[in-house]
């Protein structure tokens, strides 16, 4: 028997690439979708598969920057806040505000940067994505939850940072991969304090995209 790649292997891999996760989609859109279109954050593949496997629906979450993440999350969680310094962008994705997501401009970087302390609230995840990530993650983890977590996407390219958030005691995790739109591989980083506990929705891990789904019995 070969164990050569011939084209049904090739096919398969495109075929759970671009039709599966939605890639094509994402590509064809400019945007973030999977493949019923509905929008998901611009992280990698694996993050994003992790993420989905929790219960958010009791969380308050922050974001520094806004797009089709701020509204995935705000399809799970309780509320979402995010702060956007780009005029434009902004009239876009405002559009598309709901009862429990709130996004507000803040061009001046003192006020983009420092927008999380606005109600003096602590919050269950802190996504930095967006402008001016170092100065942001030194005031976001003064507002992080005893048992939150941070999101830094495109982790890869800021070393520091991931080293600075780490010495407020937090866990890194590190999802590499694929994700929507790009052709090219990157990083999203998940720093857990290390009290975070989150409820699952259903039995963990729970079957991925492509999966073969079968559950196999524990041995006695």
């Amino acid at each position: 028997m070969s164990n050569e790649i011939g084209i049904n292997q090739i096919i398969s891999l495109v075929n759970l690439f671009e039709k599966e996760y939605g890639h094509n989609e994402s590509v064809r859109l400019g945007k973030p979708v999977d493949a019923l279109l509905n929008p998901i954050p611009w992280y990698t593949y694996p993050a994003i598969e992790y993420l989905k496997q929790f219960d958010f629906s009791d969380k308050n979450i922050f974001e520094y920057g806004s797009g089709n993440s701020s509204l995935f999350w705000s399809s799970l969680a309780k509320s979402v806040t995010s702060v956007e310094k780009d005029a434009s962008w902004f009239e876009v994705i405002s559009q598309s505000m709901s009862s429990n997501l709130n996004i507000s401009l803040k061009e001046q970087k003192s006020e983009y940067v420092n927008f999380i302390e606005n109600g003096n609230i602590l919050y269950d995840l802190i996504v930095i994505d967006g402008a001016y990530r170092y100065e942001c993650a030194k005031v976001a983890v003064k507002h992080l939850s005893n048992d939150g977590f941070i999101i830094v996407d495109n982790s890869e390219r800021y070393p520091k940072l991931c080293s600075d958030i780490r010495k407020n005691n937090l866990i890194q995790v590190d999802f590499f991969g694929f994700g929507p739109i790009n052709y090219y591989t990157w990083t999203t980083s998940l720093f857990f304090q290390s009290n975070c506990r989150l409820k699952p929705l259903n039995k963990l891990p729970h079957f991925g995209i492509g999966s073969l789904c079968e559950e196999f019995q524990e041995e006695d």
